[in-house]
């Protein structure tokens, strides 16, 4: 019997889908996201905010809207 632990994102869509994803589960990929976007595991861990929080999705930068977007984000989420 193998040790794997598959992660799956919440069924909900956009960027609450892994909002319950401890940091240390999260896949490779969506952990570098949130990285990109300024997230350390105690950010991720206490919902924290990251300077991009306050920023309009016009006026992020080209690699931190692409992370955001491995997030689930899209202009009309990440402005709410």
């Amino acid at each position: 019997m193998s040790n794997f632990v598959f992660l799956i994102p919440s069924e909900e869509e956009g960027p609450k889908r892994y909002s319950d994803v401890e940091w240390e589960k999260l896949l490779p990929d969506v952990k570098k996201a949130a990285q990109t976007l300024g997230y350390t595991s105690e950010l991720w861990e206490k919902d924290g905010e990251t300077e991009y929080d306050e920023y309009d999705w016009d006026e992020l930068p080209k690699d931190v809207k692409a992370a955001a977007v491995i997030l689930g984000y899209d202009e009309d989420s990440w402005d709410e």
